[in-house]
């Protein structure tokens, strides 16, 4: 941050949060490891939170002001500050009883489509925003109503986020052993029983994306913002390791 300059951060911030607005779900879960982070390294815990505290909100602010200027024309050309019906769709994607944990395919077709017509009245008399609004109230109703459900999805969501696949490419050797060697060293982290503030601060895009999928459904697209870090994280854990076992045999 101090080698970039605050201003330089917040406005790489800002226009990634314009292009993809998903992305605030990420920095939410990366500003939160560094808050824990900071908090844990400082004597002084109360300033340290306040200026933690204070970038995090320059920082929201930042995301806001350049945000609002698109908002207030939305809501002027149509009466919504949002136009994003993709929140909707994306949702109930994730969230019925055919969700299996995956992208279903495109909504106009198949079972899903024919599923979708039956628990939605009136679907193809609603216009593209209605019909978002109306898939996102489904789905949420859908999670109220069916818990067990929902947990079991949780477990197949985890399961398939971490499947060595590519996007429409399938299985492939590197993407094997990335994926293999990172879960080996999550494990061995759960031995040690060991989590520093650099191995929290490298699993946070993973977990950002992660909980992306959760709330939505998995898609190895988004995967892609945490996939170099499973590569940083493996490097980061084996290498700690094995420095210490050579301490001590050295020893």
């Amino acid at each position: 941050v101090a080698s970039r300059g605050l201003g330089d951060v917040y406005k790489r911030q800002a226009f990634s949060c314009l292009i993809r607005p998903s992305m605030l779900l990420i920095y939410f879960v990366i500003f939160s490891i560094f808050l824990v982070c900071s908090l844990g390294r400082e004597k002084d815990k109360k300033r340290s939170f306040k200026r933690i505290f204070g970038l995090g909100i320059l920082s929201a602010l930042t995301i806001f002001l350049t945000s609002l200027p698109l908002a207030q024309k939305n809501f002027d050309m149509f009466g919504s500050y949002t136009l994003s019906t993709q929140g909707g769709y994306e949702l109930m994607q994730g969230h019925n009883d055919l969700a299996r944990g995956s992208w279903k395919g495109n909504h106009r077709q198949g079972e899903y489509f024919e599923y979708s017509k039956k628990v939605i009245p009136n679907l193809d008399l609603l216009n593209e925003y209605e019909e978002g609004q109306a898939r996102k109230d489904f789905a949420i109703k859908w999670i109220k109503t069916n818990p067990v459900k929902e947990v079991e999805l949780i477990a197949r969501k985890i399961a398939i986020f971490m499947l060595p696949v590519n996007f429409e490419k399938g299985y492939n050797l590197i993407n094997i052993l990335v994926h293999l060697l990172f879960i080996l060293s999550l494990l061995l982290v759960l031995f040690k029983r060991r989590i520093d503030r650099t191995l929290l601060v490298l699993l946070s895009p993973t977990l950002g994306a992660l909980l992306l999928s959760l709330v939505f459904f998995v898609g190895l697209r988004w995967r892609y913002y945490a996939e170099p870090f499973f590569i940083l994280t493996l490097t980061y854990v084996l290498f700690s390791y094995f420095k210490e076992v050579k301490l001590k045999t050295t020893d």
